[in-house]
């Protein structure tokens, strides 16, 4: 009996071990952000913008962990910063911590900034929202193409509007139309540069990838929230009925993009081994 008494404590403590790691892991990746680096390869990047630096902010949610995405942004250096929408969330009222890390960022380099479907849902109504994204020194890109200084040279980039329609009801048609038309402003002359797409739905870049852009950074997906395989593409496939996508860098009909798994640290559902993540990008020219 005694020994029996023994392997079960001994039992108990290993579960209550393990529980305490579990859940100072949630913390700590709950709370922390990382930065992620890719390096994109192209004989469109010149030697003029051989070396520049894109950072991605992507689902940022309004969250509280704007100092640490500041702190972690000015040490990398980035020459512009992309934000690849739901920067607030749509029922949102009060938007401190969105000002708050805008004020940070547009201090650090000139930002760039696209709407994902929370900006479009937003109850307060997002042209109101962003009037006050605009005051704060960012530049808007919905439906617009920049040309952007990156070290002496420069590229374009591209901001796709989140399109208004749920996941489980898009229009496929009048979102391939749209895409086809922006892509089409292009003159031949920047089509000549590097071009970069924001376009925040990560999960439907085989629509995106449509029209041959250089790069496509998007969102949307959160990294799957818990990064283990059959959860997560449990979870993805009831909440936008794919697991095509996560996050990570992908080859999408031959154009290539990049998955943000996002900054949020707010929801219901915790991150496990998926810690909330700033995209950075360097461009590499290939005679360089």
């Amino acid at each position: 009996m005694a020994k029996k008494f023994k392997i079960l404590g001994i039992v108990i403590l290993i579960i209550m071990l393990f529980a305490v790691g579990l859940t100072g892991c949630i913390f700590y990746e709950n709370y922390n952000v990382k930065i992620t680096d890719y390096t994109i390869v192209s004989n469109k990047i010149t030697s003029l913008e051989n070396g520049g630096k894109i950072a991605v902010i992507a689902d940022f949610h309004n969250s509280e962990n704007y100092n640490k995405i500041i702190d972690k942004t000015k040490k990398a250096a980035p020459d512009v910063i992309i934000i690849a929408g739901d920067f607030v969330n749509m029922n949102d009222t009060n938007f401190s911590n969105a000002e708050k890390l805008m004020i940070g960022l547009v201090n650090i380099a000139p930002v760039y900034f696209v709407s994902g479907n929370h900006e479009r849902w937003l109850k307060v109504g997002e042209e109101n929202f962003l009037d006050k994204v605009k005051k704060l020194g960012a530049n808007i890109l919905n439906q617009n193409i920049a040309e952007v200084a990156i070290k002496q040279g420069k590229i374009t980039i591209t901001g796709y509007q989140d399109i208004i329609y749920s996941d489980n009801d898009i229009r496929v048609e009048y979102l391939n139309a749209q895409l086809e038309g922006l892509y089409s402003r292009l003159t031949d002359e920047q089509k000549s540069m590097f071009n970069l797409l924001v376009f925040h739905r990560g999960n439907l870049l085989h629509n995106a990838a449509r029209q041959p852009y250089d790069l496509i950074v998007s969102g949307h997906l959160h990294g799957g929230q818990i990064n283990i395989p059959k959860i997560r593409e449990t979870m993805d496939k009831e909440k936008i009925d794919s697991s095509e996508f996560v996050k990570g860098y992908y080859n999408v009909d031959g154009v290539k993009a990049i998955i943000s798994g996002g900054l949020e640290n707010n929801s219901e559902i915790k991150r496990l081994f998926n810690m909330p993540e700033i995209v950075m990008i360097t461009l590499k020219s290939i005679k360089d």
